[in-house]
């Protein structure tokens, strides 16, 4: 979506069931719902997200996600 010398921000949008799987980032990110349900997984961990919810992601940690239903989401990498 957008691209500066330091930052990127990324939309992502998911169909309801998607899984998006195994995925890890190079940088800190912030994953916010701009739009539907997703569930963020790492390995001890699991969070419902809903519209307008965030979470910092740290950089190299493996993590899966799935939505339940038709979701928007940018990811702010930095």
């Amino acid at each position: 979506y957008h691209q500066g010398e330091s930052f990127r921000v990324l939309v992502m949008g998911f169909k309801s069931g998607m899984i998006f799987k195994g995925q890890q980032t190079n940088a800190s990110s912030k994953l916010v719902v701009l739009e539907g349900c997703v569930i963020y997984k790492k390995k001890d961990a699991a969070v419902v997200m809903n519209q307008f919810d965030d979470i910092n992601i740290a950089a190299h940690v493996p993590h899966t996600l799935e939505a339940v239903e038709d979701s928007i989401c940018f990811l702010i990498q930095s």
